[in-house]
């Protein structure tokens, strides 16, 4: 059995009696992987106001963590760790999540922020 650790998962394949040359699945796991990962953020842009949240979802075709989200103006907008946005004063962040394990699977969002309705 070979078991191929990945950050927060581990994958087992019993390779008994398969040959990885004819079975492109088990052999994927053996090779690394090609080409430029594919990372985006949803939705890639948001309409705030002062005091809202809105979360952001990062889709990936490789497992490339750990993730930093971080923004460019967090006086606008800060995000967590988990891509939670807060708009914090008006104006517009760009909110970019990049992977630690791969320079160049980086995403962007923009998100403007509005002043909050006045209460009458």
């Amino acid at each position: 059995m070979r078991l191929h650790l990945l950050p927060g998962i581990a994958l087992a394949v019993l390779l008994a009696g398969c040959d990885t040359r004819t079975n492109p699945v088990i052999a994927g796991l053996d090779e690394p992987p090609r080409g430029s990962p594919n990372i985006t953020i949803r939705p890639n842009a948001l309409r705030l106001t002062v005091g809202q949240t809105a979360q952001l979802v990062l889709i990936t075709d490789r497992i490339l963590g750990p993730f930093t989200w971080t923004s460019s103006l967090p006086g606008v907008a800060s995000v967590s760790n988990e891509g939670l946005v807060t708009a914090i004063g008006t104006g517009t962040a760009t909110i970019t999540v990049f992977s630690g394990a791969d320079p160049r699977a980086t995403a962007s969002a923009t998100v403007s922020v509005q002043p909050s309705e006045s209460s009458p």
